[in-house]
């Protein structure tokens, strides 16, 4: 039986360049089955542009128009709610789909099956002119590539910037009803969420193809706005880490970590089940994150003191049903050399 295919574009004023995106998508080798459209209440003429397309295509098809605008991320979120497909994919407005994207994740899947999200690399066009780099060239390398898999990329995107960009991404839906509410603390974006949450899992996979070309330009609403590429948070993520010498402050950036990882898995085992659980568990893994960023500004002891209130928070918290504090004891003895 074929797999269907769902895909999902969010627009806002996007009459520049919605003509483009959507011929892409509509003239893929494998052919889509249904397309979402969610219009966050476009001043221009984004919406007829849509419903002059749409209208002459033998196409399952919905237009959404807000009544009022809600942002990107509470778009996409709206939408994949509501796709039918077995493997929905993400489109921002402003890009061109490689012909073969559809067909290659399809592919992707049937190949991978205990994989639940992938994400792919992508041409850049700045400002209408295409450049040699991707998306990947200066923050998912290929050096990097070669290290990672499902089961440790969860760390590398915990520690530093999401590399998986929405517009690449692609789900199976059967594995998505988990993932309500998106959890959008700290301003975290629908597909840094999305990527954290299926990584946390081991389900996230990357696919080493350029499969769009992502447009970057001035007037686009969310993704890379830099159009030098050079991006100073990932930077800054990676090169303070590269001036430690001390063994001690390795250690314990690595417990940060470790420990990032476990409260978020357990905050995704409580959401539901617990709430003051898992309210306590998301405030204390965004303070982790935090530290991990501002942590070449503190002392050792700083440093220890902190770790100790957290245990004190999560013994303090702990659910007679998921022993939190086993869990946090757990990581204790992964990282032996940090004295608590």
């Amino acid at each position: 039986m074929k797999i269907k295919i769902s895909v999902l574009v969010v627009t806002f004023n996007g009459c520049k360049y919605i003509e483009d995106q959507l011929n892409s998508i509509l003239n893929q080798s494998y052919s889509i089955s249904e397309l979402i459209v969610i219009d966050d209440n476009s001043e221009d003429n984004t919406v007829e542009i849509l419903n002059k397309i749409l209208s002459e295509l033998n196409l399952s098809y919905r237009i959404i128009i807000n009544s009022v605008n809600i942002g990107a991320r509470s778009n996409f979120e709206k939408g994949l709610y509501l796709a039918t497909g077995d493997i929905v994919l993400l489109s921002d407005q402003d890009d061109i789909w490689h012909e073969n994207k559809c067909s290659e994740v399809v592919d992707y899947f049937s190949k991978n099956t205990n994989i639940s999200a992938v994400f792919t690399d992508g041409n850049l066009l700045i400002n209408d002119c295409i450049s040699n780099r991707s998306l990947w060239d200066k923050i998912f390398s290929k050096n990097i590539r070669e290290t990672l898999n499902e089961y440790n990329l969860f760390d590398f995107i915990i520690y530093g910037e999401n590399v998986a960009t929405g517009a690449t991404m692609a789900f199976r839906r059967k594995d998505l009803a988990n993932a309500f509410p998106f959890i959008f603390h700290n301003n975290i974006w629908h597909d840094y969420w999305l990527a954290l949450f299926f990584a946390s899992q081991n389900k996230l996979g990357f696919l080493d193809k350029r499969l769009i070309t992502y447009r970057i330009h001035k007037g686009q609403q969310v993704g890379i706005l830099d159009l030098g590429l050079e991006s100073a948070v990932h930077l800054r993520h990676r090169s303070w880490l590269c001036e430690f010498n001390s063994n001690d402050f390795i250690e314990l950036i690595n417990f940060y970590k470790y420990l990032h990882k476990f409260t978020f898995e357990f905050y995704l085992k409580t959401k539901g089940v617990n709430n003051l659980v898992s309210a306590r568990l998301l405030d204390v893994n965004k303070n982790i994150h935090a530290r991990l960023i501002y942590v070449k500004y503190s002392s050792n002891n700083r440093v220890i003191k902190f770790l100790k209130m957290i245990k004190h928070a999560l013994v303090t918290h702990d659910s007679p049903k998921i022993s939190i504090s086993d869990i946090f004891k757990h990581v204790i003895l992964n990282w032996r050399p940090v004295q608590l």
